[in-house]
């Protein structure tokens, strides 16, 4: 599937599990600042496991936020923008380094790289990429895919 595709089926997904998160369980709250944040990480990790092409789109996208996202963290003494921009760029280096459809669409991977969002954010953010990662395995029949 292409860039396109993939955004559409991630925010659809992502805002699919806020509203029935939310009205189940309350999570998820809807000021500016929180509705920024869910819609930046819908973006990314609906995207994310295609970061391991050098050629596509999202690796530059990602080169491009995370550039920000640290001048953004810098400019307000923000840690959490501040590291997770940088883990961004990290993260898209070390995929270009790897085999297409290989460790980056797996579930091991989703969780190494949604885990940490419990801690600069939330348990429900990161919920919300673990989704969100994981619709674009599912479009992509990488279903149960460990490693």
């Amino acid at each position: 599937m292409n860039f396109k595709g993939h955004l559409i089926t991630g925010f659809i997904t992502g805002i699919l599990f806020i509203l029935i998160t939310h009205y189940f369980f309350d999570w998820f709250s809807y000021d500016l600042k929180s509705i920024g944040i869910y819609v930046i990480i819908i973006f990314i990790y609906s995207l994310l496991p295609d970061s391991d092409l050098r050629n596509s789109t999202i690796s530059y996208v990602f080169i491009a936020i995370s550039i920000i996202g640290m001048m953004m963290g810098y400019n307000y003494d923000d840690i959490k923008i501040l590291f997770s921009s940088f883990a961004l760029l990290v993260i898209t280096f070390i995929a270009w380094n790897m085999k297409h459809r290989g460790f980056i669409h797996s579930i091991v991977f989703n969780i190494i790289v949604s885990a940490p969002l419990i801690y600069f954010f939330s348990y429900e953010v990161a919920a919300l990429a673990f989704i969100c990662f994981y619709s674009h395995l599912i479009v992509d029949e990488e279903y149960f895919k460990l490693i």
